[in-house]
């Protein structure tokens, strides 16, 4: 095994950026837009490289092996929200209406070359009496929209209405958006001091899915 050799090299960049900006800041109201995205990028390569003198090499009648792979991959994810906030004079409610967008993109590529019974025991691909070669490549567009509202009265009673629609290239139907709902009306009722200090009520309802796979030709969300 000594002259078996599997050498691997791997390049790899991560991106990622953030901002904030307070468009109206006031006493009353506020605007808040925020902003993020990134890019992870790859490149590997391996190869398997098994002369024709090892001992398990004749069991398949194909003297001397060489595998080569290369595979690069990109995901790039770009985003916006928008949080607007509403408090009357009298601070008796505030209420929080944000939105946003996502976008999403994966690719994947894999290329690999089998070469077998190689003539001379070069190890190169071409040396190969029975050449066998793979390229498989995945590649996936997301696209999603959110909202929320949320209200809350005189710190006791809090309202949450939201949803987003969600885009994929892997769903049955890839320029469908489909559809998921949160709502939470959670209560905290007045409590005598001093036996509790506060006690809340809460219940919370919603959607949720994740994206289907590549092979998932008959997905829906």
């Amino acid at each position: 095994m000594a002259e078996e050799r599997n050498p691997e090299s791997v390049w790899r960049t991560v991106l990622s950026g953030r901002f904030t900006l307070d468009a109206i800041s006031g006493t009353s109201h506020s605007l808040q837009l925020i902003g993020n995205g990134g890019m992870d990028v790859f490149n590997q390569k391996d190869e398997v490289i098994s002369p024709p003198n090892l001992q398990y090499e004749p069991l398949d009648g194909l003297l001397g092996t060489n595998v080569l792979s290369f595979a690069q991959g990109t995901d790039a994810n770009i985003g916006g929200s928008a949080v607007y906030r509403l408090t009357p004079g009298s601070g008796w409610m505030t209420a929080t209406t944000s939105a946003g967008v996502q976008y999403e993109d994966r690719d994947q590529r894999v290329s690999r070359t089998l070469s077998e019974n190689l003539v001379g025991g070069l190890p190169s691909g071409i040396a190969g009496t029975n050449i066998r070669i793979d390229d498989n490549r995945q590649r996936t567009k997301s696209f999603g929209i959110f909202g929320q509202e949320e209200v809350l009265i005189k710190d006791r009673l809090m309202l949450t209405v939201g949803g987003r629609a969600d885009q994929t290239s892997n769903a049955s139907d890839p320029s469908k958006l489909y559809g998921y709902r949160r709502r939470r009306p959670p209560i905290a009722p007045h409590v005598k001091k001093g036996l509790v200090d506060e006690f809340k009520i809460r219940a919370a309802a919603g959607e949720a899915a994740m994206s289907p796979t590549t092979d998932s030709s008959s997905a829906s969300c």
